[in-house]
């Protein structure tokens, strides 16, 4: 039997890291969750060294990379446990920062790409280019994950006026990229304007590789209450099996037992915004062997 790991990502736009009260409650959450590794939008500080990194991460983060903020705006910023974790920074812009990371526990390997979308254009065309020039490789394991300051549906706000023009480039970003949404859990939004009759607007967002799926199959997204900024708090519960069997058994008595079609049918016909049909078909069968190993362990078929 495989011995369960489960790591925890924060991914947060905290606008600004400069108050002592924020970092302070970064710090309550940070020491209260075995967090692994933090992703920040907005940081608003145009350098980080040791003591400014202490202010709000404990002792066991002690790896990091950061791009600038500029004029008081912006800024993005990745730290890790630096003993469960090795990190190369691959790339880095204003509106992302991929590392590659390679766990010291199972050595598997995957990317990160923290995301801030930024709002206007120019950069917001930048921005949209930007992601329509990945080639994901099927069996590649990458996560996007951050602000992305873009709604894929109407149902991602809590009051009229959605841009269908923005929806659509972006649902077709995603698409041509190939990505795949893990699902928001517990909360519809996570931005709001904070005004009495607040807007309420998913801007926040996780999208992955196909084969993310098949090999880490526990991943969750989850919104935490929103606190000291606009935002919601945004955590990744990622979980493995070391080792991991590499192949998917079905078993033939499966066809027998109530349920099973009924959720063939239902896993077969969740909607894909994938245009590839090799890719789409690839992400149908992972999610469906997914789905199907869920519905073994929650109905102890064995």
């Amino acid at each position: 039997m495989g011995i369960c790991k489960d790591w925890l990502i924060l991914d947060w736009n905290v606008r600004g890291l400069n108050s002592l009260d924020k970092c302070m409650s970064i710090r309550s959450i940070l020491n209260n969750r075995a967090i692994s590794i933090i992703c920040f939008q907005e940081t608003k500080r145009d350098h980080f060294d040791r003591s400014a990194y202490r202010r709000f991460a404990p002792m066991r983060f002690d790896q990091f990379v950061f791009y600038p903020s500029s004029s008081s705006t912006g800024g993005t910023f990745i730290g890790w446990v630096g003993s469960l974790f090795s990190g190369k920074l691959i790339s880095l812009a204003a509106f992302q920062m991929m590392i590659e990371f390679t766990s010291k526990l199972n050595g598997h390997t995957w990317l990160l790409t923290s995301v801030y979308g930024p709002c206007q254009n120019p950069e917001c065309s930048l921005f949209i280019n930007w992601l329509l020039s990945f080639q994901i490789l099927a069996l590649s394991n990458w996560m996007f994950l951050g602000n992305f300051n873009l709604y894929r549906s109407a149902s991602n706000r809590n009051k009229p006026g959605a841009n269908v023009r923005d929806m659509a480039l972006f649902n077709n970003t995603i698409s041509s990229a190939g990505l795949l949404e893990i699902p928001l859990q517990d909360k519809n939004y996570t931005w709001s304007n904070m005004r009495s009759n607040s807007l309420l607007v998913q801007l926040d967002w996780c999208f992955t590789s196909p084969n993310w799926s098949s090999v880490y199959p526990m991943t969750s997204f989850n919104a935490l209450p929103r606190s000291i900024t606009d935002h919601c708090p945004c955590l990744l519960q990622i979980g493995t099996s070391i080792p991991k069997a590499s192949i998917f058994c079905f078993e033939n008595f499966w066809y027998e037992l109530p349920g099973f079609f009924d959720l063939v049918d239902a896993s077969c016909n969740k909607p894909l915004f994938i245009q590839n049909p090799t890719i789409r078909m690839a992400a149908k069968l992972i999610r469906l062997s997914t789905e199907l190993r869920r519905w073994c362990s929650k109905n102890r078929v064995h």
